[in-house]
């Protein structure tokens, strides 16, 4: 939401994801750590405990930072309470079709109203794009709670450091990413940057399906490069669509109907997986794939 308030809206999608990226770096670096962590104590009782005394302390770090040091932006504060002006983006090209809110807006002050049933209002679209990211949500926390059994079990029988690796091979994304939309930006809709972004999960999780080998898993974690668009660009084209005084409640609630929606799938995914490891044990990606396709229809 913070930075939501304090990027104008033509960067609003780089600034968003730029901040994924410092989480993605710091997942890389915890999980590179972490394989080698485990290995140092083996049939050591503190094996959990330093990881779990690392991670604590980390959060907890984060929560007063986030407490005495994060503060709403002055400049933005002021200016919520001036009169509002339309603000022209240089470098931004097209619009969202009925998706775009800076094309409302401008219709808006030159006192063209948009026809009806050309525009879709405002609830609709955000109805829409939560309906997308939390579809689009269910394929990747199913993936990604699935991976470590699958890394662990046969084809491959990875050991911890090797898991160590997998795992900071996913977080790769966040740089592939940031790196997607600073350029995707500049000659695509925000709707095209999250279709790009499900079209790359949904292809990476149907290779996934169907690995036999070290080297496969990894190819399949590269064709999933900009697995982390999507749900950075839909809180961008949310953001776009409301006030600055909304953005904290309805990122609250996006988050939260996607952590709980989060909590459904682990247990469906982690019984999908138990029934289907001895037939097929790519069953759990196949289906991320297609929900990662279907996402897309919303969105659309």
């Amino acid at each position: 939401a913070l930075g939501s308030l304090g990027s104008p809206e033509g960067r609003r999608s780089v600034r968003l994801i730029l901040i994924d990226l410092i989480l993605g770096v710091a997942g890389f670096c915890g999980s590179m750590a972490s394989g080698h962590l485990f290995k140092q104590m083996p049939g050591h009782s503190g094996q959990g405990l330093v990881l779990t005394a690392c991670s604590v302390s980390w959060a907890a770090f984060a929560l007063f930072y986030s407490l005495l040091v994060l503060k709403v932006p002055e400049s933005v504060a002021r200016s919520s309470r001036a009169v509002p002006v339309v603000d022209t983006v240089s470098g931004t090209v097209g619009t969202y079709r009925a998706l775009d809110p800076d094309q409302l807006d401008k219709q808006s002050v030159v006192g063209h109203p948009p026809a009806p049933g050309k525009a879709q209002p405002p609830r609709t679209i955000i109805a829409l794009l939560f309906v997308g990211a939390v579809v689009y949500d269910l394929a990747v926390v199913g993936t990604v709670d699935v991976m470590p059994l699958f890394m662990l079990r046969e084809p491959l029988s990875w050991n911890q450091v090797q898991v160590g690796y997998g795992m900071a091979a996913g977080y790769t994304v966040f740089i592939t990413s940031f790196l997607g939309v600073l350029v995707f930006s500049r000659c695509f809709q925000d709707t095209t940057m999250i279709m790009i972004g499900m079209v790359s999960f949904g292809s990476g999780a149907l290779l996934l399906a169907f690995v036999k080998e070290t080297y496969m898993f990894y190819i399949a974690r590269a064709v999933m490069l900009f697995a982390l668009i999507p749900i950075t660009t839909i809180r961008s084209a949310m953001s776009k669509l409301m006030k600055g005084s909304s953005y904290g409640k309805v990122f609250v609630i996006l988050q939260l109907s996607l952590t709980l929606t989060g909590v459904v799938t682990s247990t469906v995914y982690n019984k999908i997986y138990q029934l289907t490891m001895e037939k097929f044990v790519g069953t759990c990606f196949a289906l991320s794939s297609f929900l990662s396709f279907l996402a897309i229809i919303p969105i659309g």
